[in-house]
């Protein structure tokens, strides 16, 4: 069974980064988007046409699942996290959020349901805090530490690889002149034409780098992709 929504809905759903799955009131999935099919492994062929609780999209106790399914019938938004299983049989913990659809009458005629892996956020989150957790670590032995040249090599060995696949630090000498102090790269990585240690690195007008010299402030790139690291040369 195919699903009855346009082409031009089901592109927007498949764009969107959660599960979505669209039910009618009997519980029987009419759309299923990519996302869905990444995090359960059925198919749009497969799912649409079967009642969402044999995929997998249901709380593994059936009264509860029954009195989820009455209080989204019944008009009432549900949200929260249980165990699924993926077609695989492989347990997930997910995070659903289910909203009932009014017809012209008011009476619900389908279910929205959205969901996404509970505990791979949850990871991201983990993740993000380490990485502060570095960077609060790396601010503080900048600011304890009289030993500069040690400091900056335990910093770089902090942010490599734990945040990052390369960390360099140029600081500008008595005279003014700028001087690569510290190259940390990932293993494997470190001969591909950097500036080495003890010599003056020097940037384009237009590199990231000459602008935050010439600000003083520190420069966002959105996709570092864009960015030449070998581009500052030695003289």
């Amino acid at each position: 069974m195919t699903d009855p929504y346009d082409p031009p809905l089901r592109e927007v759903l498949d764009a969107l980064g959660h599960a979505v799955a669209i039910t009618d009131t009997d519980l029987v999935v009419r759309v299923w988007n990519t996302a869905a099919e990444q995090l359960l492994g059925w198919t749009r062929d497969e799912a649409v046409g079967r009642s969402i609780l044999d995929l997998g999209i249901a709380p593994e106790d059936p009264g509860q699942a029954s009195e989820l399914a009455a209080q989204v019938l019944a008009g009432r938004p549900w949200e929260g996290s249980f165990q699924i299983r993926a077609k695989n049989g492989g347990p997930l913990i997910g995070r659903f959020r289910c909203t009932p659809l009014r017809g012209p009458d008011g009476a619900v005629t389908s279910i929205v349901v959205t969901g996404r892996d509970a505990l791979d956020s949850r990871h991201q989150q983990q993740k993000a805090l380490a990485r502060l957790a570095l960077m609060s670590r790396a601010g503080l032995l900048l600011g304890t530490s009289l030993e500069v040249n040690r400091t900056l090599s335990t910093v770089a060995e902090l942010l490599v690889p734990g945040i990052a696949d390369h960390c360099f630090i140029d600081l500008f000498d008595e005279t003014g002149r700028l001087v690569r102090l510290v190259n940390a790269h990932t293993v494997g990585d470190s001969d591909t034409g950097w500036v080495p240690v003890g010599q003056a690195p020097r940037y384009p007008s237009d590199h990231p780098v000459a602008e935050a010299l010439r600000t003083g402030r520190g420069v966002l790139l959105d996709d570092v992709r864009r960015l030449d690291a070998t581009a500052a040369a030695a003289p």
